[in-house]
């Protein structure tokens, strides 16, 4: 339950930012995006591998251009970090992580917000199947 809240904070949050990005950002921005999800690649550890993904997601919340909504986002970092971990633990997933970033990147410089809303969720949802292998009925 918690993990399910918890993402569904960051769908809420990810998602609602996305029209201002789409609409606001710059080129030069969505390249330093791409360039943070680069990271990912050269994750030496299951906890650079979860900072470099969460500095990935931290970055589109900036991109949103609210500093309350950013320092909310923040304030969970801890929370999120250690899931990202856990499931990066599990299973490395850099790569795939990596090409899902760069999806998600794509739909956001073609201005597309149902691409963009689509990738993401699907990206969030990624990390439903480790809650599945606890054998919680509802998933």
């Amino acid at each position: 339950d918690s993990f399910r809240d918890l993402q569904g904070f960051r769908r809420i949050v990810e998602l609602g930012v996305g029209d201002e990005i789409i609409l606001k950002a710059s080129e030069a921005e969505i390249d330093a995006l791409s360039a943070v999800s680069d990271r990912l690649l050269t994750a030496a550890s299951v906890d650079a591998a979860a900072q470099a993904d969460y500095d990935f997601h931290e970055a589109i919340i900036a991109l949103g251009g609210n500093r309350t909504t950013l320092a909310a986002y923040r304030m969970l970092s801890p929370v999120i970090i250690e899931v990202m971990r856990i499931g990066k633990s599990a299973r490395p997933v850099q790569a795939d992580t990596h090409a899902a970033h760069a999806e998600i990147v794509a739909a956001l410089r073609a201005r597309d917000r149902v691409a963009y809303a689509y990738l993401l969720s699907r990206h969030l949802d990624f990390g439903l199947r480790f809650v599945a292998a606890t054998g919680d009925p509802r998933t």
